[in-house]
């Protein structure tokens, strides 16, 4: 089943009191409650929210992406750890 959500986004402005530059920032919340900033724009953006199984399905692809990068952090961190301990034999077979 397909789920419309609705939401508002406004484009806001601000001025950097030092430098005078000129900032923008797109916000999901109206801005202009803060003292120096104003809205340039807001728009009504509508977003089809697929079925669970196909968000589901993304998100198992993402964690076995997750996996590989971990994987691939252990791995180096294991190669650092044993060139270590090669450096440690290395040195402990020279005093011998």
């Amino acid at each position: 089943m397909l789920t419309i959500k609705t939401k508002t986004i406004y484009l806001c402005a601000t001025i950097n009191d030092r430098s005078g530059e000129v900032y923008t920032m797109i916000s999901d919340s109206d801005m202009s409650s803060l003292s120096d900033w104003i809205v340039l724009d807001q728009k009504e953006i509508e977003f089809e929210v697929p079925d669970l199984n196909i968000i589901n399905g993304a998100l198992v692809v993402r964690l076995g992406e997750k996996i590989q990068e971990m994987k691939a952090v252990s791995a180096a961190a294991i190669i650092e750890v044993e060139g270590q301990i090669a450096s440690l034999l290395a040195l402990e077979n020279q005093n011998v």
